[in-house]
């Protein structure tokens, strides 16, 4: 199963990237929001691995 790679960002830490893989960028990027930032992150890039 293809996995994506990741980088993400969010605008109340301005600083920081978040880069990571996973196989549903959508349900990671849920999760993250869901961990006490203020804003939901926003995917910079991504890109499918094998």
């Amino acid at each position: 199963m293809p996995n994506i790679v990741y980088v993400l960002i969010n605008p109340s830490i301005p600083d920081i990237v978040k880069i990571g893989m996973t196989s549903d960028l959508t349900t990671r990027m849920r999760s993250l929001y869901n961990s006490s930032v203020p804003v939901p992150f926003e995917c910079y890039f991504a890109c499918t691995v094998n």
